[in-house]
């Protein structure tokens, strides 16, 4: 049984990509992963300026409690001159982030070459 601490659930995996953090994003985005997503969402201010790009190719669920998650690392790196995208983001996590007004807040890309380029 998955539960709360059952790191399965989401696999993280970081890498840099042309300056920016790229984060890709394995599972599903929900209240059992929210903790785990904030921790890896913290902003590493030493990172000048902060670019996070989030690649959710593999996501297949985004809830609530991780739209506010984004909107907080969000706000971090505008607060450090930075940015945060999405990139490749599917079908039904598109809809929640549409119908959240993400989409007016974070910026969403069909690919990571995009997102540096722009």
């Amino acid at each position: 049984m998955h539960g709360a601490a059952d790191p399965s659930r989401l696999l993280i995996i970081r890498t840099v990509v042309g300056g920016a953090t790229v984060l890709r994003l394995l599972g599903t985005l929900d209240v059992h992963t929210t903790g785990r997503l904030r921790q890896v969402l913290t902003v590493d201010r030493r990172q000048d300026p902060v670019r996070v790009v989030l690649d959710c190719r593999w996501v297949g669920f985004l809830d609530s409690s991780d739209v506010n998650a984004l909107v907080r690392l969000h706000c971090a790196a505008r607060a450090a001159s930075g940015w945060v995208r999405l990139v490749r983001v599917q079908p039904a996590v598109q809809r929640v982030i549409r119908l959240s007004g993400l989409e007016a807040v974070i910026d969403c890309y069909p690919t990571l070459e995009q997102v540096l380029h722009s």
